[in-house]
């Protein structure tokens, strides 16, 4: 008992930690943002999600907006949520607990089982707060004032508990697994939620179905042809619909809902399973921070650096093999283009050679892909690199050099040419895409795409400055990359929708660099007038 209570509170205090942080925080904040857009007015002119293509769906009552919290949360936290909650073990090791754990009595399988519930009670807890704002959201709307709660929490039970205790397992075995804790395990990962999902709706048994997408849609079909017959026969009543649909005549029916039940829960055991499955595997694959044999190897020179050093004392002599002489310290003239592509060079570190290659691999088929084939993979140009624009304005922060770095150079500069390195690189990455607009003549593209890689590094340099943090960016951009450029929401689409869109992306950019910029400035000045006074 005594073992269970301090894994419970090491659960907790996991959770707890996560919670408290910036990233959580404002994704709870984008969570009351999403609830309230996808439960539009009638008048709104929109729908999320909707049946077939005439602008059908259900009335806001309990049952449809349980469905739709249901299917859109499991999409969603499946993608940014992995993300946000990956890295709990590497960050255990960057700030140096990996020697308290490895030496304390907890076993590798309770350490990764705390790592991986807090994860799931944190997944749980942005799942209850979605739901209960489409609770508040159903009375806004006022469609139907009968509220039924089991309608809400029965599709908790059988489709988010195993879905996410199986996501929760997944973020753990990505950050044990080494080759899978940098950029390669974003990239697998997003082909790995690819196929999960087009496995739950391919199949369309429900022990198969780990979001719930057969197991709701099929009912709401057959109960919208019962009341559009016409639309039925036509064939327009297919399948489920989720994205940004404008309609003027939106047409509505109401549906009761699945007929939940417990036995459903059954069908949900194998994902339970298979969740438990890679618990053990990442506890049996976990080094407990071991030292490996490069961390080794440059110890060792460390070590024999020293050794030979003429500075280094041994015992009370000093082992100087010659007179010192302490020049005078000049200044000079700042080279910006020299301290741009150092600046580059820094965040370019972090990149594997695999970077690298796919990095060249988008640029040349953005290039010489036929058109109709390019527009597919211009997308991922547009996410590649956001590992390096995570990094703008607060690398100094994620690997505490800020003060040596103040000390060298004026923040202010030095956040600047940071900037201005993000946009370098989206640039960069927009060749291929560039010389293919030009190609075609298609001049305004061009200009769309250049406003939308100014953006992302903007945004970028103003999120990470407020947050401190890179995984706020992370987490808000590859949902912004999903529902816009990915999906096509064209009011999101900062890189594809009109020139209008994009004149407000302009709009947006000089005012997030503006809000950016002022505070440091205030800052340098306010310091510079407590030295003088001092």
């Amino acid at each position: 008992m005594r073992s269970l209570s301090s894994t419970w509170q090491l659960i907790l205090l996991n959770a707890i930690r996560q919670m408290r942080s910036y990233p959580f925080l404002i994704v709870i904040g984008l969570t009351l943002f999403i609830s309230y857009a996808s439960v539009p007015a009638s008048s709104a002119g929109y729908e999320v999600m909707r049946i077939g293509s005439e602008g059908i769906r259900g009335i806001y009552n309990s049952a449809w907006l349980s469905a739709m919290v249901t299917l859109m949360s499991s999409i969603l936290l499946w993608l940014f949520g992995f993300y946000l909650l990956r890295g709990q073990i590497t960050s255990d090791e960057n700030v140096r607990m990996g020697q308290f754990i490895a030496s304390s009595p907890i076993g590798n399988l309770r350490y990764i089982l705390t790592k991986t519930m807090s994860n799931f009670v944190v997944l749980m807890i942005i799942q209850c707060v979605l739901v209960a704002s489409f609770m508040v959201m159903q009375f806004i709307r006022g469609e139907s004032d009968v509220l039924d709660v089991w309608d809400f929490i029965f599709p908790i039970l059988v489709i988010s508990v195993p879905s996410y205790f199986l996501l929760a397992a997944l973020t753990i075995f990505f950050d044990v697994v080494p080759f899978l804790k940098g950029i390669v395990g974003h990239i697998i990962y997003f082909f790995l939620w690819s196929l999960l999902f087009t496995f739950s709706i391919t199949n369309e048994h429900a022990m198969f179905d780990l979001i719930g997408f057969n197991m709701m849609v099929s009912d709401i079909v057959q109960e919208a042809a019962v009341h559009f017959p016409a639309y039925d026969q036509q064939g327009a009543l297919e399948d489920i619909s989720i994205g940004y649909y404008t309609y003027e005549n939106i047409q509505t029916f109401e549906w009761q809902g699945v007929d939940w039940n417990l036995t459903m829960l059954v069908y949900k055991l194998p994902w339970v399973i298979f969740a438990m499955i890679i618990i053990f595997l990442s506890s049996f694959i976990f080094n407990r921070f071991a030292v490996t044999g490069k961390e080794k190897k440059q110890h060792a020179k460390s070590i024999t650096k020293e050794s030979s050093n003429p500075f280094v004392h041994k015992g009370k002599k000093s082992a100087l093999s010659h007179d010192i002489v302490l020049t005078l310290v000049k200044h000079r003239k700042r080279n910006v283009l020299a301290m741009l592509f150092a600046e580059i060079h820094v965040m370019l570190k972090e990149m594997s050679r695999w970077w690298y290659i796919i990095a060249f691999i988008l640029i040349a088929l953005s290039v010489f892909l036929p058109i109709e084939a390019a527009v597919y993979v211009w997308p991922f140009v547009m996410i590649w690199p956001i590992r390096f624009w995570s990094q703008i304005g607060i690398k100094e922060h994620v690997y505490r050099t800020h003060q040596m770095l103040t000390s060298s150079c004026s923040p202010f500069s030095m956040h600047i040419i940071a900037w201005v390195a993000g946009i370098f690189i989206s640039l960069v990455m927009s060749t291929g895409v560039c010389i293919k607009l030009f190609l075609t003549n298609d001049v305004t593209a061009i200009a769309i795409w250049l406003i939308g890689s100014v953006f992302i590094p903007t945004f970028a340099f103003w999120l990470n400055r407020m947050s401190k943090s890179r995984k706020p960016f992370e987490v808000i951009y590859a949902i912004w990359w999903y529902m816009g450029p990915y999906s096509g929401m064209m009011f999101l689409d900062f890189i594809g929708g009109t020139m209008s869109s994009a004149m407000w992306y302009g709009a947006a950019s000089i005012a997030l660099l503006l809000l950016t910029v002022l505070p440091m400035r205030k800052g340098i000045g306010s310091r510079v007038a407590m030295s003088v006074s001092s």
